[in-house]
């Protein structure tokens, strides 16, 4: 049936490694309820994945299989199959700059309704000014201002969805609530504890037998 295949067909996957994500996070139920917990897991089923698209577009190049894959488990890629270079030409690494993720922000800004806005009147020219309701924060210990977007991704590890994250919190507050900086600073700190929750649970399984509790409360 693929072979048949005369017309483009694009297939998306996402998510696979948020699926299997209970495989590479602390233990905490018992495996008669969720079934044998193992890391591998986790590799195995986005690997499998890599492999699977790439087989599909040999088959018929009609066929395109767009796949996320975490970049972890594509770097264990050589250690796992000859055929590592093979896919590697068929991948792309996604990195974003300040500039894009600044684009992907307004752009998300602009779809907020004008009652949702702390300076509605801005919104068609100044849209980031128009949510927050500024254009820049101060440093409470030096009295600086920084850019208030700047001071958005210095709380994230610049990947969208942690600015989706911190958007969400904002979007969260009365505009009455967002005009005050230290309600905004409040959401975005919120946010940024979410975000490095994440990333500390995405990370654990290269951590061994660390205690992070102990080793942050020393530093």
């Amino acid at each position: 049936r693929l072979r048949a295949l005369k017309s483009p067909l694009a297939i998306f996957i996402d998510g696979i490694d948020e699926y299997f994500s209970k495989h590479v996070e602390e233990a905490t139920t018992h495996p008669s309820v969720t079934g044998e917990l193992s890391p591998q897991v986790w590799y195995f089923s986005q690997l499998g994945l890599v492999e699977v698209a790439y087989q599909l577009r040999r088959i018929n190049h009609h066929l395109k299989v767009y796949a996320a894959i975490r970049k972890e488990a594509y770097a264990s890629l050589p250690r796992r199959t000859a055929m590592a270079q093979q896919y590697r030409g068929s991948a792309v690494d996604i990195a974003y700059s300040p500039e894009s993720l600044r684009e992907i922000f307004v752009n998300n800004v602009r779809l907020v309704k004008a009652d949702r806005m702390v300076r509605p009147a801005r919104a068609k020219d100044h849209p980031l000014e128009a949510f927050l309701g500024r254009t820049a924060v101060s440093d409470p210990f030096t009295r600086e201002e920084e850019d208030a977007f700047e001071f958005l991704c210095r709380h994230t590890l610049l990947r969208p969805r942690d600015l989706m994250t911190i958007g969400e919190r904002l979007s969260a507050l009365r505009p009455d609530e967002r005009r005050h900086e230290h309600r905004l600073k409040e959401a975005v700190h919120g946010a940024a504890g979410e975000i490095a929750q994440e990333y500390l649970a995405e990370v654990r399984p290269y951590l061994g037998d660390v205690d992070l509790d102990s080793l942050l409360h020393r530093l």
